[in-house]
């Protein structure tokens, strides 16, 4: 015969888990409207750094190319 002598602990630990699981997502929802630098409510500006100069200068072509694609 088994005995669970934890069998409580099992739920106070899932009921533990999804406190703070609702507690992390409302974090999100009171940070909307705060942006950093390159975003607001209807834009959001990519960047990228490449080596333009240098002994990696040769991957810098991508860089190039990638701005002539998604400049209008």
């Amino acid at each position: 015969m088994v005995r669970h002598v934890h069998k409580g602990r099992h739920l106070e630990c899932v009921v533990l888990s999804l406190a703070l699981a609702l507690l992390a997502g409302t974090g999100t929802a009171t940070a909307e409207g705060k942006y950093g630098p390159g975003a607001s409510d209807t834009e959001i500006l990519i960047g990228q750094t490449n080596p333009y100069s240098g002994p990696l200068s040769s991957y810098g072509t991508q860089g190039r190319a990638q701005t002539a694609y998604y400049t209008p």
